[in-house]
């Protein structure tokens, strides 16, 4: 049997004899059904007594109802086919359904670790209650067909914080038996959210995601969408707690429990007064619902929704007795990442976008120190207790100068540094700037690389010749970052743990090669702090020639680059 079709039901009997009637339909016909009811439902035992189909059907009768994510786990641990396609009973799939999965599957053989998602068409069945009803479910339409488009391939190469948001797997998704049960399927605690939380595993693991627009199925809602979010909004509350606690799945998806500590002023206040006062902002939702119902004001709706939100969301974090210390403490430090090229002064105004003359970075390092950070090596930093003033100092390419200019100053300012070794050229020169137009420079030697390391300095791939790892194919990717680790390694005689994207290019498919060759944490060149982010898509300060202290201050501040964002605005207008 190559497919299983899993499909959990309760007590929606004639829209999952629909769902039946329409599979007899599928242009293929290798595939099975497994149909789970989630609890007592008379009606639905007597469909399985009394329906025939087609092709092989087994049901399966949970005796209380245990939620979504369990009943798909029962689902797939009673399949028998290679492939798992989930499905819901209010849905009528396309009778090419399956040849469109399939397709999909057999177009990735080289890259195992992939699933593949179809697209979903809301065919409402019900009249809309209210405005605010028929709103929301615009709303939800609106971002199915952002993640969804119905026309072009969709941009699969984000990396992220907004990959994270956006990851889901469920209805009208496939993915191999074997894997899915080596991932342990879904949570069966997450009664809401449990498409996302295992979307997020699928992203965090590797897995590539593939879009077939058209594996098609529509989906016949009929729920009051102004009262179903808000529910789903109480339990994203309590659920995103049970996540970060439990188990330990800090991420873009469940960071709203960061933002009482958030370094945005505005943010942290709101989201302060939501934690302290749940049932104001519902109270105040209440009277923009009567005004969207009353007018259709779109704006009017807009708040009713931030507010409900916010007052349902931490009106599920609070039910969970988790208290304002703990949260706190749960959040946890900014962590920002330091980013350094050279240590030597620029000859021209290009060199300075990324050079750092030796002067300007001690005058850094003794800035630092008057403010009292402390230096994290990598190794404390993936232990994850560092301290709130901490920095990570990071330097790629390994040019020569960091042998004469870094080295002397670790003892003196207690540094850590991380350097990013170009594995093929060590001992070399810059080719992949060279190949640009820059001029001719030295990179340090395995005998400089030996000593740096007794020193306390750690090392880290930088790829082993610089390329943009993006338009490599999959092999020549693979020997990319996997060669250059093991070159390394074999150097130093030490485990290297981190890598750096080449010209931070990076897109899904070489996060997956850099997690898949053995790397803990990988760092981008995205400006940002590092709180709940993914390891392997860490966002790093670029610190150059051009950097006063004052902007230094201000990226350790607010995260931003105000001279940078001035310069560039200044420059558009030019």
């Amino acid at each position: 049997m190559k497919w299983t079709i899993v499909i959990p039901t309760w007590q929606r009997a004639e829209m999952l004899r629909a769902l039946l009637c329409e599979l007899v339909k599928q242009t293929v016909h290798d595939f099975e059904t497994v149909i789970v009811c989630d609890g007592d439902d008379t009606e639905t035992r007597g469909i399985s007594e009394s329906q025939e189909c087609s092709f092989p059907t087994r049901w399966i009768f949970h005796p209380n109802n245990l939620g979504l994510a369990a009943a798909r786990n029962t689902g797939a641990q009673a399949a028998r086919g290679h492939y798992l396609l989930f499905l819901d009973d209010d849905v009528i799939p396309s009778s090419d359904l399956i040849s469109r999965h399939e397709a999909n599957h057999s177009e990735s053989p080289d890259w195992p670790r992939s699933f593949v998602f179809g697209r979903i068409i809301e065919d409402r069945q019900t009249p809309f209650v209210s405005k605010t009803d028929e709103f929301m479910q615009q709303a939800w339409e609106q971002s199915l067909g952002t993640a969804l488009p119905a026309g072009e391939y969709p941009n699969l190469s984000s990396i992220g914080e907004e990959a994270e948001r956006s990851a889901w797997f469920g209805l009208n998704c496939s993915i191999s038996r074997e894997l899915f049960e080596q991932l342990e399927g879904f949570d069966p605690r997450m009664r809401s959210d449990e498409e996302m939380e295992f979307g997020l595993r699928l992203y965090r693991n590797g897995v590539l995601a593939r879009y077939a627009p058209a594996a098609i199925v529509r989906h016949r809602g009929s729920k009051d969408m102004s009262e179903y979010y808000p529910r789903c909004w109480r339990l994203s509350g309590k659920l995103d707690v049970h996540r970060a606690l439990d188990r330990d799945q800090r991420c873009a998806q469940n960071s709203q429990l960061t933002e009482v500590n958030s370094e945005g002023a505005v943010r942290r206040a709101i989201a302060n007064v939501a934690w302290s006062s749940p049932e104001l902002m519902l109270s105040l939702s209440q009277g923009a619902r009567r005004v969207t119902d009353l007018s259709g004001s779109r704006t009017a709706f807009g708040v009713w929704a931030r507010l409900r939100h916010l007052g349902e969301y931490w009106r599920g974090v609070r039910a969970t007795g988790i208290t304002r210390e703990k949260l706190a403490a749960v959040s946890g430090p900014r962590r920002p990442i330091l980013m350094f090229h050279s240590i030597s002064k620029p000859q021209d105004d290009r060199e300075a976008t990324y050079y750092t003359s030796p002067r300007s970075f001690q005058r850094i390092l003794s800035w630092l120190r008057l403010r009292n950070y402390h230096h994290v090596g990598p190794t404390e930093w993936l232990g994850g207790a560092v301290p709130e003033r901490s920095v990570l100092l990071t330097f790629d390419d390994a040019y020569d100068d960091l042998y004469t200019e870094l080295l002397p100053l670790a003892s003196e300012f207690k540094l850590k540094p991380l350097i990013f070794v170009v594995a093929d050229l060590i001992g070399k020169t810059n080719e992949w700037d060279q190949r640009q137009g820059l001029r001719k420079r030295s990179l340090l030697t395995s005998d400089q690389l030996r000593e740096m390391q007794r020193a306390g300095v750690t090392f880290g791939s930088h790829s082993l010749t610089h390329p943009l790892l993006t338009s490599l194919s999959n092999s020549a990717l693979l020997q990319e970052v996997k060669d250059s680790k093991a070159k390394l390694e074999d150097l130093l005689g030490s485990s290297v743990e981190w890598f750096a994207y080449p010209f931070g290019d990076v897109d899904r498919r070489v996060r997956a090669a850099v997690l898949e060759a053995g790397y803990k944490a990988a760092v981008t060149t995205n400006a940002g702090f590092n709180r709940w982010h993914d390891p392997m898509t860490l966002n790093r300060f670029e610190i150059d020639d051009r950097d006063w202290l004052l902007d230094v201050a201000l990226k350790l501040a607010t995260g931003r680059s105000y001279r940078r964002s001035v310069s560039a605005r200044l420059s558009r207008m030019g």
